[in-house]
């Protein structure tokens, strides 16, 4: 809570004195957030519903770049604008359920954590900060970006799989991963319970959706299905130029392919070859880390070390995609809140959440050598917490009763004991 208050407290009083002391157009700031109008991304792709079926939707205005069954969520935005196409109403739809569905998470966690024997005032006090000292949600909202809805449906999906309801997270990994594609290596939470016809459902409902979303895009599925292809890759190839592809919003930037950016700009002759190979070489080193240990883990680092992938390893993830850190979070904190119950301590738990502060906070004071390194910043935080993951087990009760029950199976294989507090959230 100390850091995360000392950080907001830093950035408006960073934010307060350039404003003062900058006497430049736009102070110096970023004009990607402070003069920019809300909720650009909304404005810039609702209009794209009102001309599906038609070739130019592809390339009208600012270029598809989305997956295909994003469209869906933009249909469902459209919808709130009316007959009169008010597309204010649509940016305010997606805040009013962006923070309806924060609260209702705030306070099935405020119940939880009571649950635990924190008391109702230190646990309010606790949420209420960090929502105020949220950075993702902030530029999620400012900039009316879809994730600030999409990465809620990750979160009830992990819900489900913290209660182990496999059907339902399959089907909602399925359903939101299709719309953004990273949410679909949760899946390899399935391997090691060897959950695999719900892995098999979840691959089968992201390729229904899919199709059905190029069939609703048309003009038909594969001449869709070629446009949308076109947009993503052409995406990805921008990230990977020598120049980075958005700068305006290059402060905003925090997956490692952006801090080598950082790292080597002015040096094309050295970054290109490493970002030909960026990709290949971190999925490897992730796919490697995740089988020799992550696996092995209790769920809360597995689900940690996956997310971090999905926010960090992209050619570009800008602050909002941050949001999905809240779930480890939420799930860490509840695990530290059972073990002090029980009088002991989670070992990297203290490190881990302080880590969680500095990447969720703002820390809109890093300004170094005239360039404003928000991101690149939280890129270091992010390294940190992969090793945090990889070296501190984050066992919670569901894991160590279901250890024990694998221990007494073994024991006496005929024996079936009930799983104590498996389905408490």
């Amino acid at each position: 809570m100390i850091i995360s208050l000392v950080c907001l407290a830093l950035s408006i009083l960073s934010v307060v004195l350039r404003v003062l002391l900058v006497h430049v157009p736009q102070h110096g700031l970023p004009s990607a957030i402070y003069t920019k109008d809300w909720f650009g991304d909304v404005y810039a792709y609702i209009g794209k519903v009102d001309i599906i079926h038609s070739p130019t939707m592809y390339t009208e205005g600012v270029r598809y770049y989305y997956p295909a069954p994003a469209i869906f969520v933009y249909v469902f935005l459209h919808w709130f604008a009316g007959p009169a196409r008010i597309f204010a109403r649509s940016c305010y739809a997606l805040v009013g359920i962006a923070l309806a569905a924060i609260a209702l998470m705030c306070m099935r966690m405020h119940r939880a954590l009571q649950e635990r024997g924190i008391n109702a005032k230190q646990s309010f006090l606790f949420l209420l900060t960090a929502l105020v000292c949220s950075w993702p949600v902030d530029y999620a909202l400012h900039q009316g970006n879809i994730e600030a809805l999409l990465w809620v449906g990750v979160a009830v999906a992990l819900w489900a799989y913290y209660r182990r309801n496999w059907w339902l997270f399959a089907v909602l990994i399925g359903i939101f991963g299709s719309a953004k594609i990273y949410p679909m290596l949760f899946l390899a939470l399935c391997l090691r319970p060897r959950k695999f016809m719900p892995m098999l459902l979840s691959i089968a409902v992201f390729a229904g959706v899919t199709v059905a979303s190029l069939a609703y895009l048309g003009p038909n599925v594969l001449e869709a299905n070629r446009r949308v292809s076109e947009g993503v890759h052409i995406f990805g190839a921008l990230n990977l130029a020598p120049a980075f592809a958005w700068p305006g919003a290059a402060m905003f930037e925090h997956s490692f392919c952006g801090f080598l950016h950082l790292l080597l700009d002015g040096h094309p002759s050295i970054l290109m070859p490493i970002l030909k190979v960026y990709l290949p070489t971190l999925g490897v080193v992730l796919m490697v880390a995740f089988f020799a240990r992550v696996w092995k883990m209790p769920r809360a680092n597995q689900v940690l070390f996956i997310a971090l992938a999905c926010v960090s390893a992209p050619t570009m993830s800008l602050d909002y995609t941050l949001e999905l850190l809240y779930i480890p979070f939420a799930w860490i904190v509840l695990a530290i809140a059972e073990a002090a119950m029980e009088g002991r301590r989670i070992p990297g738990a203290t490190a881990t959440m302080a880590c969680f502060a500095l990447v969720l906070s703002p820390e809109l004071f890093i300004y170094i050598g005239g360039r404003d390194l928000y991101g690149q910043s939280k890129a270091v935080v992010l390294a940190v917490m992969f090793f945090l993951a990889l070296r501190y087990p984050f066992t919670d009760g569901n894991d160590a009763a279901l250890a024990g029950v694998q221990h007494e199976q073994k024991s006496a294989p005929f024996a079936v004991t009930p799983l104590p507090n498996a389905s408490r959230p």
